[in-house]
């Protein structure tokens, strides 16, 4: 009740970050695991579909043109809150470690499975997919995974891309290499996902990466600093021909922040929620976001 009162005598800027930090703690709360689990809640060494159900997508909006461009691949939650029904893909996959090459699999099967309905009806679709940094280096998952990649149409680098997570904010030289020549060789778009502006841009050179972004899913607190923060890696990115993007971004402020900083995408629930099908390429105002089953339904 005191927490209540505070917040209604707060001014507007304090009442805001208690909104914020309130809103944070629900969102984790619904959207992750306190005890992870060694084991999927889904048999991911089963086959898939292009209407498979247990995936959702989450659209990234190209700044300049405020077009929804992409999507990025993601789990539905069966046992999350309404509105939330997605799991913390980054967070879910560090939990379970050494134990999601056959999700990765899966995940991008999927991928090529939408692929082929939209190069059929002539659609435009880009979905990028998930690999985490065990993948990367370590030699049974990678060799794994290529192989899975091999089974693919050749033009599947025109529709499906990579996020690589789990990995270090400033990556080793090998690692980079990996990213470079195995998967490069296989994919035009490659992303890779940081926790940190704790980084150094330099690292990421020959890297064939097409995007970094840095993920503000997890931060509680300044998060709108954090976003400035990132910007300013932003000039040595484009001098290394990399793109700069932030995903997990939650409310107006931080949408206009992160465009305000010149990265080139941004996603997360304020642009939109986890939708069952990905959107077909469109342009859309800020003032429009987020885009969700619902509205989209209603329009």
């Amino acid at each position: 009740m005191d927490e209540i009162q505070t917040f209604l005598k707060a001014p507007t800027e304090e009442a805001r970050r208690i909104s914020d930090a309130f809103r944070n703690k629900v969102e984790e709360l619904n959207r992750t695991t306190e005890t992870p689990s060694s084991t999927w809640r889904y048999n991911w060494h089963s086959g898939t579909s292009s209407n498979d159900h247990r995936f959702r997508f989450r659209g990234i909006l190209q700044c300049k043109q405020r077009i929804v461009i992409a999507h990025a691949i993601t789990a539905m939650d069966m046992y999350g809150a309404p509105g939330f029904d997605d799991i913390h893909l980054g967070k879910f996959l560090k939990a379970r470690d050494q134990n999601t090459i056959d999700f990765e699999i899966t995940a991008f099967r999927h991928a090529v499975e939408r692929a082929k309905v939209a190069r059929a009806s002539g659609t435009p679709l880009v979905l990028f997919t998930p690999v985490t940094y065990r993948t990367l280096i370590a030699k049974e998952a990678r060799t794994k995974f290529l192989d899975a990649v091999r089974e693919a149409p050749e033009w599947i680098d025109e529709h499906v891309g990579i996020m690589v997570f789990c990995g270090p904010n400033s990556p080793s030289f090998d690692a980079i290499q990996r990213c470079a020549t195995d998967f490069g060789a296989h994919f035009r778009y490659m992303d890779w996902q940081i926790s940190s502006t704790d980084m150094n841009a330099s690292r990421f050179m020959n890297s064939g990466l097409h995007t970094v972004t840095f993920d503000i899913h997890a931060i509680i607190n300044d998060r709108l600093t954090e976003i400035e923060n990132f910007g300013a890696h932003i000039p040595e990115l484009r001098k290394l021909k990399i793109r700069a993007a932030i995903t997990g971004v939650k409310t107006r402020d931080e949408l206009l922040s992160a465009l305000k900083t010149g990265v080139s995408f941004v996603s997360g629930p304020f642009v939109t929620t986890a939708l069952r099908e990905p959107l077909h390429p469109r342009q859309i105002s800020p003032a429009d976001l987020p885009l969700s089953d619902q509205t989209l339904e209603a329009a």
